[in-house]
């Protein structure tokens, strides 16, 4: 872990300091322990927890964010744990998160999971997409309206819900590829078409897993992505967007019943 913040070099057996690591090893114990404590919260280490933290808060006119301590100790108790490294954020029965902390934690980056050796690219180009678009939507009106509901339940057939106006539903796709090219499973096409109003697909292209999410992300909104697909039923009805089946689902037949006569 200490490597992946940029605090160690490893070369076989050999371990030593980086350059950032001989800095925070000269700060004194109580700024140490913070700025650890901020590269684990906006590291992507505790993403879900940091996604319950920032759905779970509510801001001040000062930027501030509050919430209830026996909230984040049931949803997020890690988080709550670090964030007593900055004095007089949890109180008896409310956590107060500096401003400039909240916003370092309501950012993509701090959402994305890190990858794992056995997780394959397109599931990590995936997991980018989601906290793009749920960091965008969160940019609105009304950020606590946002929540990223497949974290919790995979199996809705959606990703994201923004509750602002009624009811949307965000399915995002994502690839390294522009081509507006992505894969809807059965669950999905089934819940596209049962509220095709209340169903929208963000699309995000030319992600680079060797880019930082801050920089991509920017540069993707540039871009123009996400490109949002209002009604994805209605695009697949009138071959805007054109579905073509790629497998088939194949089980055995049930055999005739024996006649016993």
């Amino acid at each position: 872990m200490l490597g992946q913040l940029g605090l160690l070099h490893e070369q076989g057996r050999r371990l030593w300091l980086s350059k950032e690591g001989q800095r925070a090893k000269g700060l004194n114990s109580e700024k140490a322990r913070r700025e650890l404590a901020q590269a684990l919260l906006t590291g992507g280490y505790l993403h879900s927890q940091v996604r319950r933290v920032i759905e779970a808060c509510t801001i001040d006119e000062a930027g501030n964010a509050q919430a209830r301590v026996s909230t984040l100790r049931h949803a997020a108790p890690q988080v709550l744990g670090l964030l007593r490294a900055w004095p007089g954020a949890v109180g008896a029965s409310i956590v107060v998160i500096p401003s400039t902390l909240y916003t370092d934690l309501d950012t993509p980056w701090s959402l994305i999971p890190l990858p794992t050796p056995d997780e394959g690219a397109k599931k990590a180009i995936g997991s980018r997409g989601e906290a793009y678009s749920y960091h965008l939507l969160r940019q609105g009106s009304t950020p606590s309206a946002i929540r990223w509901v497949a974290l919790d339940d995979d199996a809705l057939g959606y990703d994201i819900e923004d509750r602002t106006l009624g009811l949307t539903r965000i399915e995002v796709k994502a690839s390294h590829q522009d081509e507006v090219r992505f894969f809807l499973t059965e669950n999905e096409h089934r819940v596209a078409h049962a509220d095709p109003s209340t169903y929208v697909v963000h699309f995000w292209g030319h992600i680079n897993l060797r880019k930082q999410p801050d920089a991509e992300y920017l540069a993707l909104r540039k871009l123009g992505y996400p490109v949002v697909f209002q009604n994805l039923a209605a695009h697949l009805d009138d071959e805007r967007l054109v579905a073509v089946p790629t497998r088939y689902r194949v089980t055995e037949s049930t055999p005739a019943p024996v006649s016993t006569s």
